[in-house]
Order: structure tokens, then sequence, then C-alpha cells
């Protein structure tokens, strides 16, 4: 099962863990934030984020930028190998990703534009054609029963 673990009643969400997970199970939660591309457009995704989008964040979004370092979690932690999320998409299918986000659901409600349309034109201002970016997941946590 796949969700935002940073939006879910976690309460909830563990008891439910307790209940269905066998002696061998894990619960895996990780998260990401930005991904990384060039200093130009890691620069101008930020302003989109920050800037642009910060006021339509919802308090719990915090928690992903904060790499769920501070996100409650009742259960023995397992470190798990290091790795990397990576992927190379055009400019439509990053623009598409990023108007997927909460701040940009929100913002699009709001003022009835699409952010997402707006990063597209300024990356190709930048020259950008294709975004491969690379994530290093933030904490990583496990529960092993």
């Amino acid at each position: 099962m796949t969700f935002p673990h940073h939006f879910s009643d976690h309460a909830r969400l563990y008891s439910e863990v307790r209940r269905v997970v066998r002696s061998s199970g894990i619960l895996a939660c990780w998260t990401y934030h930005h991904q990384t591309v060039s200093p130009k457009v890691d620069a101008l995704v930020q302003k989109l984020y920050a800037d642009i989008l910060g006021p339509y964040w919802p308090p719990e979004a915090r928690h992903s930028e904060d790499g769920y370092r501070f996100l409650p979690f009742p259960f023995e932690e397992i470190t798990p190998p290091p790795f990397r999320l990576v992927q190379e998409w055009d400019l439509d299918r990053a623009a598409a990703y990023m108007g997927t986000w909460t701040g940009s659901q929100r913002y699009r409600k709001e003022t009835r534009r699409d952010p997402s349309k707006t990063s597209g034109r300024i990356w190709q201002r930048h020259g950008a054609t294709r975004i491969r970016s690379g994530r290093s997941p933030g904490r990583f946590i496990c529960e092993s029963g």
C-alpha cells in the first residue's frame, strides 16, 4: 500500500499496522523532498515550492520537508541500505508531477491558475528540455514485527 504517510492519522494507522502485520512483517515508510537537477533548475523548483506555493501547503507537509525525522514512529527502526530514486522525464511530465503536489492543487483551486504550466515555460527559457532527477529518500523508517 502506498500513501502519503505525513498526511495520515498516525494513531489509527499504527493501530492497524499492529493488527495486520505478522511477526516477520515490515512497515516501510520513506519520503523525499525535492529532486536535484542542476543549480539553475533547482532554484526554480524552490521558487515554485516556497515562494509561489508556500502559502498553499498544509502544515503536515513539514514532515516530508523534514525527511520524516520528527514524525512519530512507535516501532523499532531498521537501517536500510542506501538507495536513490532516479527518473528522467520530459518537461511536460515533470510539470505534471509538480501539479500533483498538494500545494499545487490548493493553489489551482484558489487561483484557477496552473502553477505547473508556469514551471515548464520557465525551464524552457533556461534551456532545459528534459529533467533527470535523483533523490535520496529522507528518513527511511521500518519496523519488523
